[in-house]
């Protein structure tokens, strides 16, 4: 359904830009989302290294309706580590958090993320969709480690059909885990799309 975004010119040049060329496609998947969330970051990649996501948005969202809502500069690791440390020991609700900013959007917009980055949906509103495109930079032994906890879990990585629509920018983005072998084989698993 959502598989020829993987090869849209423009978002793949926006992480060719921000990652250079060597990056790897590690998820896709379409959500809608049941309520809020509390501040959290994501996939932490090795330091001098990021994962991040490109995130569509399917429905008008503002901070009544749970947006995502960032801290700005806490992808670097001293200010996400005193957040942290803030937010264990303050106790901070998620919509009191200090320097906290709200991306409102529109249907069919884009926004681009660090995975380190602190970020919330302070809304309980259910329903929320989004198709998130998350891509790693190629750091060997993180990628390693990486791969081979997701597929302990998952199986295989890549379903059959991800791989035989690729277009050559996404193959370039399946290349290096398929020659890893956590590519293509494997069992599939009923999280993976069988069509």
């Amino acid at each position: 359904m959502f598989y020829p975004l993987l090869d849209h010119e423009k978002i793949v040049d926006i992480f060719e830009g921000l990652m250079g060329e060597d990056f790897i496609l590690t998820l896709s998947e379409g959500i809608i989302h049941t309520g809020g969330s509390g501040w959290h970051h994501d996939a932490y990649a090795p330091e001098g290294y990021f994962s991040m996501r490109a995130a569509i948005y399917l429905d008008p969202l503002g901070p009544e309706d749970g947006c995502l809502t960032v801290i700005p500069g806490s992808h670097f690791k001293e200010f996400g580590a005193a957040i942290n440390q803030m937010k264990d020991e303050l106790g901070a609700l998620p919509d009191e958090m200090p320097g906290r900013y709200p991306l409102c959007n529109e249907p069919g917009d884009v926004l681009f993320m660090n995975h380190k980055t602190y970020h919330a949906a302070l809304s309980d509103n259910y329903g929320r969709r989004a198709i998130h495109i998350n891509c790693d930079q190629e750091h060997f032994d993180w990628l390693m480690m990486f791969l081979a906890g997701e597929t302990k879990g998952w199986g295989r990585f890549y379903s059959d059909r991800l791989i035989s629509t690729a277009g050559p920018r996404r193959q370039k983005m399946l290349e290096r885990a398929i020659e890893l072998g956590f590519g293509n084989t494997g069992p599939i698993t009923q999280l993976q799309d069988l069509r």
